[in-house]
Formats: C-alpha cells, structure tokens, sequence
C-alpha cells in the first residue's frame, strides 16, 4: 500500500524495462514513455516499456554503437540482437524510398543529435568521417579544453600510442590469490578459470604514466577561467583494459602503492595518495 501511494503521487516513474512490466505498474497508463538507450535493448524488452496506452513515446540511442547484448548466436541469427529502435527506422525508410502510404494516425519522426560533448576532437574525427558522414560537431566544451599536462604528448595532440616492446604477459592463477605463473608458449600468461591475460610491462608503463599525471599535479578544465589550475587526481583518470587479470594485477600494483605512499605522509612528507 505504501508503495502504491508513492507511485501514485509520482508525476514521474522510472524503471528498467522489464521493471515496466512488474505487477505494481503493469496495468498502469502513462501518457508519455521515454526509452533511453534504445539501440541497446532487444525488441521483447523495449516492448514491455510501451504497453502502457502512451500517447507519445520517445525512444533515445544510437544505431550506428552498441547493439543489444545477445549471446545466443542462433538468436542473433533470428533477429534478436536487432532494437525495437532500428526496426522502425528501418520500416521508415523502407516506406519512404517505395512512396507507401503510411497507416493513418502513424507518425515517425526522427532527429539526430549532431553535437557531442565527450570526446576530443581528434578522436572524435574517425567516426564521424566513418559512421556519421560528417554531421557530427564538437561541443565548445571540448573543443576548449586544454590539454592535461605530465605528458610528453607528440605535437601537443591529447592522443598517443605507447609501443611496449617485448612479450612479458603472465598466466593469472585465480585459484590462487598471490601466484602469477609465466608461460613463453602464449601470447600472455592465461588464466587456467577465465583464460584471462595480463601483462608486468604493460602495468609497469601504465602505472608510470598514471604517477606523471597525478605527481604533476594540475589539469586544466573549461569549467574555470583563464589560467585558473585545479589538482588532478585519480578520480580524473580512468584505465580501461579487457582483460580481467590485467585489472587484477593493476589494482593489486596502485593498493601497494597507496600503502607507501601514505607511509610517506605520515612522516610528514608531501606526497599524492592514490586511492583506487
């Protein structure tokens, strides 16, 4: 009962999409439905967001990323990995290019978002010239921003490619929590539970390079005036890898280095506190 109250005093309720089907809101109505991330969900379950007698229903994602996870590779031969999102695109253009007569009372807008606030501009060139035929433009936001400084970046472009010579990945033996075992007949050292790589080299120039930025101590952000510096620190850094030993192994690498570092400052001494 408290629950219904609270739903029924809500102007808005949000929910996964198989959330939109539980008993508590299932036979609801709501006159607008709002779908974020559309392109990632499969038809079934974006089917479940829209039962819900909307008048408008406003679908968000992008068809040229990620489409919905499916595993199933006889699933993704029937279609399942296709979004509810590209379908209707795809049943749009389709009657537009043969002139059909659309069904009364059936209206497909579509607009793109031709902006984006993420991604330098360098990077983001790629996939636009790629994906995107050149219609997407730099926000202000990014194309401002200053370059973050404890880096020896080629041409002053905040994008850089670190050659890491020399075969040194290493097996990650889950089963044991400290035992990392080297094996020259593999690209890496494997997992024996995930079949998972990580390599000392690598970790050893990655944490080197996260201690540059961090001991440099200032990053430049468009959200401060001019000359105006704030200290960077680890929250400002993210390091994405794809294998889940090499994340172990670097995690283990920045907790012991946190560890010294705040014996370090215990004596007195001024040193950066990498907490991970």
């Amino acid at each position: 009962e408290i629950v219904e109250n609270v739903i029924n005093s809500a102007q808005v309720v949000c929910s996964t999409c198989s959330g939109s089907c539980h008993d508590l809101i299932l036979n609801r109505e709501f006159p607008i439905v709002i779908l974020d991330e559309s392109t990632q969900a499969t038809e079934p379950s974006s089917l479940c967001s829209i039962i819900h007698n909307s008048r408008q229903i406003v679908m968000l994602g992008d068809q040229l990323q990620l489409p919905p996870t499916v595993l199933c590779a006889k699933a993704q031969h029937k279609g399942l990995d296709q979004s509810l999102f590209v379908r209707l695109l795809k049943n749009k253009k389709h009657h537009e290019n043969k002139d059909d007569e659309i069904e009364e009372g059936y209206h497909l807008s579509t607009e793109m978002l031709n902006v984006q606030y993420r991604m330098e501009p360098i990077i983001a060139e790629w996939p636009n010239k790629m994906f995107y035929k050149g219609r997407l433009q730099n926000g202000e936001n990014v194309i401002n921003r200053r370059i973050v400084k404890g880096f020896k970046w080629r041409k002053n472009l905040p994008l850089a490619f670190i050659n890491v010579l020399g075969n040194n990945e290493e097996l990650d033996s889950s089963h044991s929590n400290t035992d990392f075992h080297h094996d020259s007949n593999h690209y890496g050292h494997i997992n024996e539970e995930t079949g998972s790589y990580y390599n000392k080299r690598e970790c050893s120039v990655i944490i080197s390079t996260l201690k540059d930025f961090v001991l440099h101590r200032i990053l430049h952000k468009t959200d401060f005036e001019e000359g105006e510096d704030i200290e960077i620190t680890v929250d400002d850094i993210g390091i994405i890898t794809p294998y889940k030993a090499q994340a172990k192994y670097l995690i283990r690498e920045l907790a012991s280095m946190k560890e010294k570092e705040q014996s370090k400052k215990n004596r007195g001494k001024r040193t950066e506190v990498i907490d991970w």
